[in-house]
């Protein structure tokens, strides 16, 4: 006790915190980082296993030591009060399943702990901005409101294999989470980062493949993302309509909203959402500065080249919604018209995005052939 606040002290010889370790390091590769996470995760199933949960995992509980070998400190410094008391105790297999249970709970909160460290080792920063991790775990839904996941913009290109691990670790519903260390542990982007190392990484970060981004800042009308600071107390179609200048990003809102954890909010019975107006309502102007800011500026992973073909192939596609607009019957929404005519060209989007080279190739392929000049000789077919 020091001025009546508990502590625990640790043994200083047997290393320093990841955190020291971090910067007294190198740049760490994904894969590297995943080895020591690996490592705690064994020290992790060891002790639930023993049954002996943490309860509050923190980075400064990870010790490295000179040699690289990571260990986990102050495993039961945090201890709950008996599941049962009074005379209700005295049935012992009711309070075994009562303290089952509780160790249960402890150690699922344990692993997801270490999901939200994996998060804040990949993206290099602390997540949701909050260095505690229990005061994260208690904004996360479904206790709190806040979504956890890994944004696109990492110091270092990260494998999809290990992002979707990553965002799997902080899923919004409890049932999709890994339940026990040795389930994260046998995860196969886990698995192969230890046995692989970065190599594998280095070698997807040199093409812009789309297993390393979906569609993201295609549009490149920054000015209207920029402009979202200011519209807290516009209406909401105008915020669409601002909003829709930017192909992308109304892309990202329709997946967000539709996505099975925001749907899961919603009341029951309500189908899709197919407009901005609503995504907007539903995820509040908060949700859409989140969603700007996962995209990729433009013009991302494009050559200046490749970048000008894409306008090119936006300039038609907007103006398809437009007609499309036009044309749509009587009592149909305008919108969602809108977006329904850009989304049947999505994969000439994503193809142009992703493989500008080859979507090149194949225009040229697709051109078509000149008529024979006047006086040439025809051929017999």
């Amino acid at each position: 006790m020091q001025d009546h606040w508990p502590y625990v002290a640790c043994d200083r010889a047997l290393g320093v915190t990841l955190g020291e370790w971090l910067a007294a390091q190198p740049p760490q590769s994904p894969m590297e980082l995943t080895g020591l996470l690996c490592r705690a995760l064994q020290g992790l199933a060891f002790a639930h296993e023993a049954g002996v949960v943490h309860h509050d995992l923190q980075p400064f509980h990870l010790i490295v030591s000179p040699q690289g070998q990571l260990r986990v400190a102050a495993f039961g410094a945090v201890e709950q009060a008996p599941a049962l008391a009074g005379p209700t105790s005295e049935r012992g297999m009711a309070v075994d399943a009562a303290a089952l249970r509780a160790q249960r709970d402890g150690a699922q909160r344990d692993v997801l702990a270490l999901g939200v460290l994996l998060h804040q080792l990949l993206s290099g920063a602390p997540v949701l901005d909050e260095p505690d991790i229990g005061l994260v775990i208690a904004r996360m839904q479904p206790q709190g409101r806040d979504l956890v996941r890994l944004p696109w913009s990492t110091p270092q290109p990260v494998p999809e294999g290990l992002r979707a691990i990553a965002n799997r670790c902080t899923a919004t519903q409890e049932r999709q989470r890994y339940h026990s260390a040795r389930t994260l542990l046998r995860a196969r982007g886990l698995a192969r980062g230890r046995g692989q190392g970065a190599g594998r990484s280095d070698r997807a970060a040199d093409r812009p493949a789309a297993h390393r981004w979906p569609l993201a800042g295609i549009a490149g009308h920054h000015a209207a993302l920029a402009r979202l600071s200011l519209t807290d107390n516009q209406r909401t179609d105008e915020m669409a309509e601002l909003l829709l200048q930017d192909l992308a990003l109304c892309f990202e809102l329709l997946r967000t909203v539709n996505s099975a954890q925001v749907r899961g909010t919603q009341v029951a019975g309500n189908g899709p959402v197919l407009t901005l107006r609503r995504a907007i309502a539903l995820l509040g102007v908060d949700g859409v500065r989140a969603a700007a800011n996962s995209l990729r500026p433009w013009p991302g992973p494009m050559s200046e080249p490749a970048a000008a073909a894409m306008a090119r192939l936006i300039n038609i596609v907007r103006p398809a919604g437009h007609a499309a607009q036009a044309l749509r019957p009587p009592g149909y929404d305008a919108e969602v018209v809108f977006l329904v005519a850009v989304l049947q060209n999505l994969g000439r989007l994503l193809v142009q995005y992703h493989f500008p080279e080859e979507s090149e190739q194949i225009r040229q392929l697709m051109q078509p052939v000149p008529p024979p000049q006047p006086g040439g000789t025809e051929h017999p077919g």
